[in-house]
């Protein structure tokens, strides 16, 4: 639940891509695989969102970001 903790902390902001926290470096978060799965669980429980972004038009790849319920920082659901 370090993710969660990270998000609830402000220091995950909504709109996240899992390179920004794997960045960081953050006990349990270091590696892609750590942080997508712990997004994984957390979407499960619907307090994150996942969305791929398609590439734009000159090409490239689809971009994956992650969007906080806002009943998790405390806004309404």
């Amino acid at each position: 639940m370090a993710l969660l903790a990270k998000i609830k902390a402000g220091l995950v902001k909504d709109g996240f891509k899992l390179k920004d926290v794997k960045q960081k470096g953050w006990s349990g978060l270091a590696t892609t695989d750590e942080v997508r799965q712990a997004a994984t669980m957390l979407e499960d429980y619907d307090w994150l969102r996942g969305e791929v972004i398609p590439p734009g038009a000159v090409g490239g790849r689809p971009s994956e970001t992650f969007r906080v319920n806002p009943c998790l920082v405390g806004g309404e659901k």
